[in-house]
């Protein structure tokens, strides 16, 4: 019973890391798209930084909603009894 809990709680770790991972690929996705759009804007400069304050804005919002989201479905999620051999 103790090794399968074991297995459980890695599996479990390498789960919530790989998430981590994803989250953090995209967050830099996003950071490396928003340095080459500042590189590439025919707008002026002020007109360029209100954009990014914007756009900044509406990915905070959505990343708080997508975080949000993601714990309602952990919390509502069912729990897994454990096994019990019948020997």
């Amino acid at each position: 019973m103790g090794r399968l809990l074991k297995v459980g709680t890695i599996v479990s770790f390498i789960k919530r890391k790989l998430f981590m991972k994803t989250i953090l690929g995209f967050l830099t996705g996003i950071a490396v798209g928003v340095g080459i759009g500042i590189v590439l804007a025919p707008d002026k400069g002020s007109k360029t930084r209100k954009k990014i304050a914007d756009t900044a804005g509406e990915l905070f919002d959505k990343l708080k909603n997508f975080a949000n989201s993601s714990e309602q479905v952990k919390q509502g999620a069912p729990r897994r009894k454990p096994k019990t051999s019948h020997t």
